[in-house]
């Protein structure tokens, strides 16, 4: 069973999405998507894991897909989006796990997705019972001097002013690793992928500088170096990545955010890596590896 619906949030439609298995649920999982794209993105993944008896929910992160409150909107997240977007999360996984209740939750999270899903585990981490984190993005050092440079942008051009500029800076870098170059050709080893990020007005934007600032205080905040002590160090939490991914930097980078969370006090954060993929591992032409990957966690770490 698959349905669509809206949660006013802020008094915004929130634009949601769940994909449910036929008879009782075995567990639950909430999906909080990447940047500059939308939930329908998911529904392999969801389709899978409904088929193997899992309850799977995301929406459209504000800002994003359906919901905003007019087309050009997309890419602008409203008011206090650092803040708003993990608060959507953390909400929208309490509602689900009222709709199953005794039912366990795992919260993934995809590149963007993943410093909301972060910012989760710092706020609200008793709303899940498991993290699994993909593409995660490595802590950038320019992100205070980032934020600085947005903030002054804004007082001149406005918040909802998109800067070619600032895409290039963060962007740019990711492009120049691959021939031959184009604009997504980081995210996807497969030509199709690549394509539908090129020709789908929904996939095909720049963020706002209302978007950039709200995306340089999650990185700020999830990688703040000031000690965290978790609220339940067996949260179990798996890190997943394409190797040829420079979204997370590097793998040994990768390998340092999940050290950092074992630092923390966290004693389950194992990291996989696959070989000759790039950023969307759940759209990757190997997605069917990652996929019995996630059912092994699910199953490992839900009790089911």
């Amino acid at each position: 069973m698959e349905k669509t619906f809206t949660v006013n949030r802020d008094g915004l439609d929130i634009s949601c999405l769940l994909a449910a298995p036929e008879g009782e649920a075995r567990g639950l999982v909430y999906i909080s998507h990447g940047m500059i794209e939308m939930k329908e993105r998911y529904l392999p993944l969801m389709r899978h894991l409904a088929g193997r008896g899992y309850a799977c929910q995301i929406h459209d992160q504000r800002g994003h897909g359906q919901s905003v409150k007019s087309p050009s909107d997309l890419g602008y997240l409203y008011r206090d989006g650092a803040r708003a977007l993990p608060r959507d999360v953390a909400d929208m996984c309490a509602m689900l796990k009222t709709q199953y209740p005794g039912k366990k939750l795992c919260l993934i999270g995809h590149s963007m997705g993943s410093l909301v899903s972060l910012s989760c585990l710092k706020q609200y981490s008793g709303s899940f019972d498991a993290l699994l984190l993909s593409g995660c993005p490595a802590p950038n050092p320019a992100a205070g001097p980032g934020m600085a440079m947005v903030k002054a942008m804004k007082l001149i051009k406005g918040e909802r002013y998109r800067s070619r500029m600032l895409e290039n800076i963060m962007f740019g870098p990711y492009q120049k690793r691959f021939t031959p170059r184009s604009t997504y050709n980081w995210i996807n080893t497969d030509p199709a992928e690549v394509r539908l990020h090129e020709t789908d007005p929904a996939m095909n934007y720049s963020f706002t500088l209302n978007g950039c600032e709200a995306l340089l205080g999650l990185m700020r905040f999830d990688y703040d170096k000031t000690p965290f002590r978790p609220r339940d160090p067996r949260l179990p939490i798996l890190f997943l990545a394409g190797e040829d991914d420079p979204c997370i930097g590097s793998p040994a980078q990768l390998r340092a955010v999940a050290d950092r969370l074992q630092k923390d006090g966290y004693q389950d954060v194992p990291v996989k890596v696959y070989p000759g993929v790039r950023h969307e591992i759940f759209r990757a032409p190997e997605k069917e590896v990652v996929f019995s990957d996630v059912d092994a966690f699910l199953g490992r770490t839900l009790g089911v």
